[in-house]
């Protein structure tokens, strides 16, 4: 029954792709049959070839990055020794690196052979060049004579000769969290509550207690132990739910999720006990949670409503941070020892498909990677290291920058290790991630990807997986801690020059501004309501801090697409439409207790369904207050229609129009 997107392709398997993924050579649907029937066309002259007739851009090629996925792109390439670390021997003819040792051991190891014999090219190993050469510290047999290598910690100069030091902590991966750079060597060392094992593995304190893995399975919510040991159901499906989001806080014993079949948000203990809906109103499509746990703020991604929002954790407070320039947001992670909020958004074409960093406020957007970007999925950071990882479905990886989008490294690439990533998180030296196709969690090395384990099967496909440990969530000083900040309603982390990264801002509840002081908040009169396809919103008129004043209305169904809406001033009520069910609702915006707010929509039962009968496509609507009756133009019936409000009695009053548009109404005129 679920149809996709406008803008999407339905695979034979149900999935939603987009359709610039039609016939690209890449199977995104799982089951190929979005590459079935393809005629596909020759590469542009500004792309390359590969060998499978996948098309790429010509600036990838020989980036040392697979994108033809057979590594057709990097073959025939440069390879410069300087970009080999210590003990490694550069390819000829390509970018990939090998160990010395293994150059002359009768065995290939590069790409085409090109590190052994071949009588062919005139290539056969020994030691001939070694007295030319003059090396520093060691000759070392190879395809064209020999070649000079160093000890470890350095790497030959320039002149091919001479040994120069190199900065062993530049090699990925050397040590898991912190490295110093000595002298032809290096020492690694962990942060707070890690303690050092071999050398350069950090593993976690278990003193505190031991890790935990929290996943979901269809509507089940589960909790396991890292290594694949045991699994139990912690929390059983909420009717016939579908658990996507998950988030924890470790000091508050409390477990979150999301489910886009129930359409709400729901906490409860550790122990699978106090199960609580916190968000049943404009949660559509929630795809992901994410904890403040200094500030102890619950942040919701919603795709369908393209917007993040904060609540506290009864569901209270909640307040829009972002809702502007996002097509089909997915990952969103949170650094609130530093106030970053990581997130990635799919646009409707690959050019617009961004991972973006903002200040946990919702200000200072920053689009940190927009090139090589398939289907962002999953998002998570190591908050030691101060890297983001993310999963991408269309090219099959695992990937990794720093907080400031530099470092780019790769992690896990290709459809063996990786089919179809989901959810994704960091811990220890191991990265953990959920997978549709091989329908579990999996658990592979975060530097490369080695020692793939599929440690849980799932009977449906799951949704995102957490690590639940306290040195996930390490304590830091909350700005908002006293008084709340001296905010008048909430107190929001927020990134900052000093005070070692970590400000706040404060910001109003639904119907509320800020005044210029920045602190208290004054009750809005007047705002814009603005009906789209996806929801109605409602926006401040001047400049404001505040991204919404309300909270979406976006019907009882499934789908919606809305295009008119009208308000009462005296009954504090919206009228709005929904195309795709040909539906006309009424929302009384009165909150509790009789006091006039304007629009806090605390409870989905002040959405109503006005009337559904004959209804059809309305394209706009106007509204005589003085008589309470409602007016619209349908396409469907070629009419203006009158609806009074109060007895829902309904009457054409013109008829036979072609293509009818826009309508107003003068009511003190008639």
């Amino acid at each position: 029954t679920h149809h996709c997107p406008i803008h999407q392709f339905e695979c034979a398997n149900g999935f939603c792709i987009p359709y610039a993924f039609v016939c690209d050579h890449w199977d995104d649907c799982g089951d190929n049959s979005d590459e079935q029937g393809c005629e596909y066309s020759s590469c542009r002259g500004s792309e390359f070839t590969c060998s499978s007739g996948r098309c790429i851009p010509q600036n990838w090629v020989c980036d040392r990055f697979n994108d033809c996925g057979d590594f057709s792109d990097e073959r025939g390439c440069d390879s410069d020794s300087r970009d080999c670390y210590p003990g490694e021997w550069g390819c000829p003819g390509s970018t990939a690196c090998i160990p010395v040792g293994k150059v002359c051991d009768g065995k290939p190891d590069c790409p085409g052979g090109t590190d052994e014999t071949n009588t062919t090219a005139e290539q056969t190993c020994g030691l001939d060049r070694c007295s030319a050469l003059s090396c520093e510290y060691f000759c070392h047999p190879s395809p064209q004579g020999g070649a000079c290598y160093c000890p470890e910690g350095f790497i030959v100069a320039n002149d091919s000769r001479s040994c120069e030091d190199y900065n062993d902590c530049d090699i990925w991966g050397i040590c898991d969290q912190l490295c110093e750079d000595r002298p032809g060597t290096h020492h690694c060392s962990c942060a707070d509550g890690y303690f050092l094992e071999q050398g350069h593995v950090c593993k976690a304190n278990v003193t505190a207690g031991l890790p935990q893995l929290i996943f979901t399975n269809g509507g089940d919510v589960m909790m396991a132990d890292i290594h694949g040991r045991f699994v139990r159901t912690l929390v059983p499906a909420q009717g016939r739910g579908y658990a996507v989001g998950v988030a924890y806080n470790i000091r508050s014993n409390l477990i979150f999720w999301s489910d886009t079949n129930t359409k709400k948000v729901y906490s409860a203990s550790y122990n699978g006990e106090n199960i609580k809906e916190i968000l049943t109103a404009a949660v559509p499509n929630v795809q992901n949670l994410a904890m403040d746990w200094i500030n102890f703020k619950l942040y919701v991604l919603d795709a369908t409503l393209e917007r993040i929002d904060m609540c506290d954790f009864d569901g209270g407070n909640r307040v829009t941070l972002l809702a502007e320039n996002l097509e089909t947001p997915h990952g969103l992670a949170l650094d609130p020892t530093v106030g970053y909020m990581f997130f990635t958004d799919m646009g409707a074409n690959q050019e617009k498909t961004k991972l973006e960093r903002a200040f946990m406020d919702g200000s200072n957007r920053v689009e940190l990677v927009k090139s090589r970007l398939g289907t962002p999925t999953a998002i998570t950071l190591d908050i030691i290291t101060k890297r983001v990882y993310w999963s991408d479905s269309h090219f099959d990886t695992v990937e990794t920058v720093t907080y400031n989008g530099l470092d780019r490294k790769i992690v896990l690439n290709g459809a063996t290790q990786s089919p179809h990533p989901f959810g994704m998180a960091v811990f220890e030296n191991h990265v953990f991630f959920t997978d549709w196709v091989k329908m579990g969690v999996i658990r592979s090395n975060r530097f490369n990807g080695s020692n793939p384990t599929l440690l849980y099967r799932t009977a449906s496909r799951p949704g995102h997986v957490v690590i639940s440990h306290s040195v996930v969530q390490p304590l830091v000083k909350n700005p908002c801690g006293r008084h709340n900040g001296g905010c008048h309603h909430i107190c929001v982390l927020s990134h900052s020059s000093d005070n070692d990264g970590l400000g706040f801002r404060c910001k109003c509840r639904y119907g509320y501004d800020l005044q210029s002081d920045h602190r208290s908040c004054f009750k809005v009169k007047d705002y814009l309501l603005v009906a789209s396809s996806l929801a109605v919103r409602g926006i401040p008129l001047n400049l404001s801090l505040q991204e919404d004043i309300t909270l979406p209305l976006n019907g009882l169904g499934s789908s919606f697409s809305g295009s008119a809406v009208e308000f009462d001033g005296n009954e504090e009520a919206v009228f709005y439409n929904d195309r795709s069910k040909g539906l006309i609702y009424k929302s009384n915006l009165n909150g509790t207790g009789g006091t006039p707010y304007p629009l806090v929509l605390q409870t989905p039962s002040a959405q109503q369904i006005l009337t559904g009968k004959r209804v059809g496509i309305v394209d706009a609507m106007a509204y005589d207050w003085t008589s309470k009756v409602l007016f619209w133009t349908t396409s469907t019936h070629r009419a203006v229609v009158a609806f009074r409000v109060t007895d829902k009695s309904k009457k054409d009053i013109v008829t036979g129009l072609r293509y009818p548009k826009g309508i107003a109404v003068h009511p003190s005129a008639g």
